[in-house]
């Protein structure tokens, strides 16, 4: 007789857990959430589809982008565009909705916050015009003028800016977080904070631009 095995369970928040390249992640608990505490910096798809580096502007191919300027410095992760932070075809980006915990590139157990799950945060945090405030680590890491408090609440956000046509943008003065809910063919929204204020709300972006990625616990 074959007994069944239980299924794998994730860590307990606070603990440190690991993608499937063996990267490991500090976690945090905020609220009701448990969030990963940096940045994916994974450069493989966990189910294998095939990844571009630091690629010509793409709406279609998935990737992400590493600094290269500073190859050995993985504080900020990686960035990636919609379609690889979601482990999606190249037609399945062009989807307009996701189903709820979507794991994407996320470690077993975790997955790509909804922007529901953002707003879950945020609001725990504050709301929408003090929560970026709170979520910024690093103080030496962003760009003047800078408004920080004190980020006792342990999500420490780093300014790892954005992957447009254009390169690197906002490094030092802006992060940008992918969730999985798309807008439409061409956009996703995702969560963003600033370093001239203490705002953070969902705004959508551009599916083949490179933002930075945690997961949530499921």
């Amino acid at each position: 007789m074959i007994t069944a095995q239980p299924a794998e369970l994730p860590e307990a928040c606070g603990m440190t857990i690991s993608d499937h390249q063996g990267n490991v992640y500090q976690t945090v608990r905020i609220g009701t959430q448990c969030w990963m505490a940096e940045n994916m910096r994974c450069t493989t798809s966990p189910t294998g589809k095939s990844w571009a580096q630091n690629p010509i502007y793409s709406f279609t191919e998935p990737m992400f982008a590493s600094y290269y300027a500073v190859p050995k410095d993985n504080r900020y992760g990686l960035l990636y565009n919609w379609s690889s932070a979601m482990d999606l075809g190249v037609n399945e980006c062009f989807a307009h909705t996701s189903s709820i915990h979507h794991r994407g590139i996320c470690p077993r157990g975790w997955h790509l916050p909804s922007s529901h799950e953002w707003n879950v945060l945020l609001k725990h945090l504050g709301g929408t015009r003090e929560a970026g405030a709170v979520m910024k680590g690093g103080a030496r890491m962003w760009r003047a003028p800078l408004v920080i408090k004190s980020d006792n609440n342990g999500f420490s956000a780093l300014p790892a800016g954005l992957y447009t046509e254009n390169r690197m943008q906002d490094v030092g003065a802006s992060a940008f977080f992918w969730s999985s809910s798309a807008y439409d063919e061409l956009h996703a929204w995702q969560c963003g904070v600033f370093n001239h204020n203490s705002d953070s709300y969902n705004c959508m972006e551009y599916k083949c631009y490179g933002c930075s990625v945690r997961c949530v616990k499921d």
